[in-house]
């Protein structure tokens, strides 16, 4: 780690910051293509490091062999048929870290914007405090050349759903603010904050085959818990595919169970953020729920009041009765 100096917001921040980029991949084709845009549009590629963990089909080409010995790719392979969810593989990817300052999480399938590195430390300076991670829904990347797509981005400012089968944030889409704006939820294809928060706040690999409200919901409460703000972006840095095309049929195809094991993931993130009980977690992810559990800086009850929603002993009570939280109506109701 280099000398810190402190921005005139007075947020210390590297004078030379690395930056790790975690690139979860599933037999993915395009993630050759996605290194390559991210050194070449970086402005300091020379302080980037990525980690991907190449989920690989012995049936594909080798996708990564033009980075094996590239001194600033660090991969962890392994056989897709071993693969259990993208929460494992970004566990795996985060294990690669090693001193960089930041930690920018990313999908295998991603474009970026000129100078995009330059511009996400330049945000976290403009978050006016240590403990910020910088999380939006990053635009297709078929929007990249088109300016008046750009001038929007998904803020996640409001309780969508909140009922014994899911929970989710609701985004709506807003001007670009003048500053990254307090947010409460994140999108696990675009996360960035310093290295620390992952080291305290590390992915959960015992959730099999977990998606959205199991893993970015679920983490985004742990984040705020810990003490950790969450902000939307205020530029755009990186852009996805969200097509998923060909692999999703192979996806399901190799993972049959995948779906069964989803729901369980859900019964442990419930049960993590005390909205649920232990013995409705499947016994092999009742694992090491200590270290990935909540912290004690602020309770799961505020991040619930802080969206307009009750308290975590009146959710908890309503959600066994089989209740469901109606937003607007600000009432509980059937269903």
């Amino acid at each position: 780690m280099l000398p810190v100096t402190r921005t005139s917001r007075g947020v210390p921040v590297p004078d030379q910051p690395t930056i790790f980029v975690s690139v979860a991949s599933y037999a993915d084709p395009d993630v050759a293509a996605t290194l390559a845009d991210a050194f070449a549009r970086a402005r300091h590629p020379e302080r980037l490091w990525i980690g991907v963990c190449a989920q690989e089909d012995p049936a594909d080409p080798d996708f990564l062999a033009d980075y094996a010995d590239h001194p600033q790719v660090r991969i962890h392979r392994m056989p897709h048929t071993e693969a259990r969810g993208p929460m494992l593989a970004r566990h795996i990817c985060a294990g690669l870290i090693e001193d960089e300052d930041f930690f920018f999480q990313i999908d295998a399938h991603s474009r970026f914007f000129p100078d995009w590195d330059a511009h996400l430390v330049d945000m976290y300076a403009e978050c006016d405090t240590e403990r910020a991670v910088i999380s939006g829904f990053p635009p297709a990347i078929s929007h990249m050349g088109d300016p008046k797509k750009l001038r929007h981005i998904g803020h996640c400012g409001f309780l969508r759903e909140l009922s014994p089968r899911r929970v989710k944030i609701g985004s709506v889409s807003i001007q670009l603010p003048e500053r990254p704006r307090p947010a409460f939820s994140i999108s696990a294809a675009n996360i960035f904050g310093p290295t620390a928060f992952v080291r305290e706040v590390p992915i959960d690999p015992h959730m099999p085959y977990g998606l959205q409200h199991a893993e970015q919901f679920t983490w985004a409460v742990r984040l705020y818990t810990h003490g950790w703000d969450l902000f939307t972006p205020n530029r755009h840095t990186v852009a996805t595919a969200y097509a998923k095309g060909p692999r999703a049929a192979r996806y399901n195809k190799v993972h049959p169970a995948a779906n069964r094991w989803r729901k369980r993931s859900w019964h442990r993130a419930q049960h993590i953020l005390g909205l649920g009980p232990l013995d409705a977690v499947h016994p092999d992810l009742q694992r090491e729920l200590d270290v990935y559990g909540l912290g004690d800086a602020r309770t799961v009850s505020d991040y619930f009041r802080s969206l307009g929603a009750p308290d975590l002993d009146t959710i908890r009570e309503k959600l066994a009765e089989g209740l469901s939280w109606d937003r607007k109506a600000k009432a509980w109701l059937d269903g």
